[in-house]
């Protein structure tokens, strides 16, 4: 893409090119790009802001004259390209569309006065047929004048624009998985069923690296990002660079995986190349079963080169079919010479695919990579060595694109809920005393005893208390899963299922007594300064005859795991109570950790919290199996609080991905209704990942209806909630207004009964985390407040001390103490039936003069009415308010007029300071008065109730700003008009 800058009076011109190649038939394409009008392109325009395309003359079905005006940025005036389009077959067999632009004569009715500059686009697009038309060739040669001159900056940001009809169709069309599929079935096949005859050079490559990888000294065990991929290290004697391996279980049989791995030109290939550091990639195929490989990586290190690999691939079966060998070795070949820009590396590799047992029906692969890498160069031998460790990172990428856990997960939890129902064994005197001793704990915390813990999650309660006699504390926490008993069960019971995360342990066993009866076995490494601890435990469950179940573990002690010396024996008894309910499963759990030895206190209450957070877990792993047409109200909270939650995806997200990114990809691949939605909506990730990031920026509009939301519309949209949290005190305020600006939104809430709690949690969580609009309600509320009884208190002790103002500061010293007494009273009918201990704290907040600033807090964090509390948090707000205004604002402000007209006649001046304590006063009625009205008329609950009377406050973040301080400024000046009136007609009557 080539254009010329402006120069002396010569206008802006440029020159471009784009070329693809499009997954669908030349006579497709065509089609698309000749339907200037179509839904695809007018949505494209609609977001790029454009303010008209239409065609307004049509010769035939294959050529029409049209009409398209490009926004232009600020100051510049928008541009109105007139042209014809014609589309022609040429002898050839190519498909052309030919388009010029119009005499400068042509007039076009816009229906409305657009101001605009010509500007004018010439142009051929070729549509050439490959791969029997199954995919087509599109190259677009455009010559483009703009009109007048338009900045260098500019011109470069709107050409790649003109040009990307190209892009939008290679997206629009693009089938990577389905040509990837049939590339990888092709060769799937090859691998499994042809006889491949071997040359004796290819047998001897085999022979050659299987020899060099297969006496080695002991693997020195590394520490692996993902914790299903096995990885260590060795150095052999004589050689400068060590022998990484790496191993990993593969959900796939051996030809489908070996086939995803040598098709090295694959798209899905390229993506993760890329990913990896890879600059260059290509394959020459020798045979069927010997390629040459040519790959070039960027070691991401500044001043050096990427390093250039050329190696020779060849793939063998075992004699029984159970083992392929893929061996790769440096070699030197005429067609991928040394480059300047590069520095040749070598290396030699072995991949060995193993057969494995299925699991849950499904096929096993063991994948196990062994590689020796010279980078070649000064490059230190610890880089070296950190850059394999990199590469071998490759096989976590191999099983997570095979990965069939749920699937597994699910064949397992099944054959464990069919013997949990069909179980029948007898229990021992020793397990019952488990049991009892196991149970005794719940006693703890079922007379509501123990300190509340705050969890990541808003539906899960959790507590912490010490029993008796104990140096250890417990921990309880309490939640409901979408899912029957029996279920839940299975899902604790399945000691090896793959969705628990297990990074940071180190070994993992099980020993079966009696089908409810087990002998758990776990070692973690060591951690925060701290040997690694493993722990021994008796895991004994049983049906109660309510129908409710009950998992007790105990410490235990067993020769198959003696002590070990670098190891500490740590003791983690547990129980678990499950309870069938109307909504599914409420599962009540309660721990306790001794680590042994010493550790810090701040170490175990971090792993408290993190083992309390196990029954989040489940509830998470349930709902995410929950289809969206499942989903009801109660899901639409679980998932909005599910949103809000930190995952270990964004511990490893990807390149140019933000955390927030991370996490709302892996939610919208985990979560069945999620997943469901976003097929269905291709946007709703980006509406999701712009809400939850909270980014507060100006929002822009968007009046599209649901059908036609677009991504760009999404970002716009999602991200447009952060602003209407900031101006709204309550997160439901906040919704309401976001849903009424969108009716997209609106849309969307009618569409789904969960769709509004869902944004109703999420707004709560981020008005409680990062609460702009709300922390400048409180500080200036409470501040205001704070401060007019401070300055109410000063002039009290000035009057008092100014002969012949004694009887105004009783009277100012009874509107405060009146004020206070009946702000009193208001808490004690509020907190009377409560614990003494809250109620006299209430009183003190009253006494200090912060609780408006209190009560408001309240009322943004949503918090509930106890059942003690005669009054939720937003009446009681009001209440406190309305007295403050009553009682000491207004008629302190009268009198203090008073008093400073009465001084001033006197003879005794001006005084400033009585001056500014009545401003003050004045604000804070003001400020009361606009918060009060305010929030009244945004509430969601009265605005439907009554929306005859309600509505009066706008719909937009900035309106609504603009609106509250203006209501503020309008209550302290009619206050302070009514003060001097009230005094000047008292001194008058005097």
């Amino acid at each position: 893409m080539r254009y010329t800058k402006p120069v002396g009076n010569e206008p802006s011109v440029a020159l471009g090119m784009a070329r693809a190649t499009l997954d669908c038939s030349a006579k497709e394409a065509l089609a698309n790009y000749f339907a200037v009008c179509g839904r695809e392109h007018m949505r494209s325009s609609r977001e790029e802001g454009n303010p008209a395309q239409f065609v307004f003359k049509q010769h035939t079905k294959h050529d029409f004259e049209w009409a398209y005006v490009v926004k232009m940025p600020f100051p510049l005036t928008n541009r109105e390209f007139l042209g014809r389009y014609l589309s022609f077959k040429e002898p050839t067999g190519d498909l052309v569309i030919a388009f010029e632009a119009l005499p400068d004569s042509t007039k076009v009715d816009y229906g409305a006065n657009l101001k605009v500059v010509r500007a004018e686009s010439t142009g051929i697009v070729r549509f050439k047929s490959i791969n029997d038309d199954t995919q087509c060739e599109v190259t677009l040669l455009q010559h483009g004048d703009a009109g007048g001159f338009v900045p260098e900056r500019v011109a470069a940001a709107k050409i790649p624009q003109a040009l990307g009809s190209v892009r939008n169709m290679r997206e629009l069309f693009q089938r990577d998985d389905a040509i990837d599929g049939a590339q990888m079935s092709e060769l799937a096949a090859i691998i499994n069923t042809s006889e491949q005859p071997y040359l004796p050079d290819e047998d001897s490559l085999v022979a050659k690296v299987g020899a060099k990888f297969a006496s080695l000294p002991a693997f020195e065990k590394l520490d692996s990002p993902d914790h299903f991929v096995h990885m260590s290290v060795v150095f052999k004697e004589g050689s400068s660079s060590a022998i990484l391996r790496a191993s990993t279980i593969v959900d796939a049989p051996i030809a489908e995986v070996a086939a995803w791995e040598m098709a090295k030109l694959s798209r899905e290939n390229m993506k993760e190349h890329v990913t990896f550091g890879g600059l260059d990639r290509d394959l020459l195929k020798i045979n069927h079963h010997q390629d040459i490989y040519h790959v070039v990586y960027d070691l991401s290190i500044p001043g050096f080169l990427p390093r250039q690999f050329v190696s020779r691939v060849v793939w063998k079966w075992a004699a029984d079919k159970q083992e392929l060998t893929v061996v790769a070795d440096s070699v030197k070949h005429t067609d991928f010479s040394v480059r300047k820009e590069y520095l040749r590396a070598s290396g030699t590799a072995i991949y060995l695919y193993e057969q494995e047992v299925k699991a849950g029906g499904i096929p096993q692969t063991k994948v196990t990579w062994t590689q020796q890498l010279d980078l070649g160069g000064a490059i230190p031998k610890l880089v070296q060595n950190r850059q394999g460790v990199g590469q071998l990172m490759y096989l976590s990428t191999m099983r997570k694109r095979f990965d069939k856990s749920p699937a597994i997960d699910a064949a397992s939890n099944l054959r464990l809920v069919t013997m949990i129902q069909n179980h029948a064994e007898q229990y021992t005197d020793e397990e019952e005393k488990n049991l009892r001793v196991g149970v005794s704990h719940f006693a703890t915390f079922d007379l509501q005893k123990g300190k509340a813990l705050k969890m990541a999650s808003a539906l899960t309660e959790a507590k912490i208390a010490f029993e008796k006699g104990d140096g250890h504390a417990w921990g309880w926490a309490k939640t409901t899963v979408r899912a029957i008993p029996e279920h839940v069960l299975a899902h604790v019971l399945d000691y090896y299922r793959r969705s628990k995360n297990r990074s940071k342990e180190v070994e993992r066993s099980m020993k079966v007594v009696t089908d409810h009866n087990r002998e758990l076995y776990a070692r973690y490494k060591p951690g925060f300064g701290l040997s690694g601890r493993d722990f021994l435990n008796r895991q004994i469950w049983r049906k109660l005859p309510d129908g409710s179940f009950v998992i007790v573990t105990a410490p235990i002690e067993s020769e198959d795991h003696p002590l070990l010396s670098d190891v500490v024996r740590g003791r983690f008894p547990l129980a678990m109570r499950l309870r069938g309910s109307g909504e599914g499963t409420t599962i009540e759990y309660v721990i306790q950790i001794d680590f042994g030895g010493r550790v810090p206190a701040l170490v175990t209450n971090l792993y408290m919290k993190s083992r309390l957070a196990q029954v989040t877990e489940i509830q998470v792993f349930y709902l995410g199996l929950r289809g969206l047409e499942e989903w009801g109200a109660k899901d639409g909270e679980a998932i909005g609080e599910v949103l809000m939650m930190k995952t270990d995806a964004e511990m490893h997200h990807g390149k140019g991905e933000t955390r927030v990114e991370a996490r709302v990809r892996e939610l919208m691949k985990k979560q069945k209704g999620l997943k469901e939605l976003g097929q269905k909506h291709e946007w709703f990730k980006m509406l999701l990942t712009k809400v939850v990031a909270n980014k507060l920026r100006p929002g822009g509009d968007s009046k599209a209806k649901l059908c036609n939301v677009s991504a760009k519309e999404a970002k716009v949209i999602g991200g447009a909630l952060a602003s209407c949290i900031a101006a709204n005190l309550t997160a439901p305020a906040a919704v309401d207004e976001w849903m009424l600006r969108y009716p997209a939104m609106g849309e969307l809430e009618r569409e789904y009964v969960w769709f509004r709690p869902m944004m109703d949690t999420i707004a709560q969580r981020l008005l409680e985390s990062v609460s702009w609009g709300l922390k400048m309600r409180l500080y200036t509320g409470a501040g205001l407040s704070t401060l007019d009884l401070l300055t109410d208190l000063y002039m009290i002790n000035t009057y008092a001390t100014t002969p012949g103002q004694e009887g105004t500061a009783a009277s100012l010293a009874i509107m405060v103490g009146l004020c206070m007494t009946i702000q009193l009273f208001v808490t004690w009918v509020q907190a009377h039936k409560g614990p003494k201990l809250v109620m006299l704290k209430e009183m003190l907040l009253v006494l200090s003069g912060l609780a408006p600033g209190i009560h408001a807090m309240r009322v943004a964090n949503g918090t509930e009415q106890s059942e003690h509390e005669s009054m939720d948090a937003d009446v009681l707000l009001t209440a406190t308010r309305g007295v403050e205004m009553c009682f000491e604002s207004c008629p302190g402000s009268v009198l203090q007029t008073y008093a400073v007209f009465k001084i001033a006649m006197d003879g005794g001046g001006w005084s400033k300071r009585a001056i500014a304590s009545i401003a003050v006063s004045a604000l804070t009625t003001g400020f009361s008065a606009a918060t009060i009205s305010f929030d009244f008329d945004v509430s969601p609950k009265r605005r439907r109730d009554e929306p005859g009377f309600y509505g009066y406050i706008p719909d937009t973040a900035t309106s609504r700003t603009l609106l509250f301080g203006c209501m503020i400024v309008n209550g302290a000046l009619l206050l302070l008009l009514r003060s001097v009136s009230m005094a000047l007609l008292a001194m008058a009557r005097a």
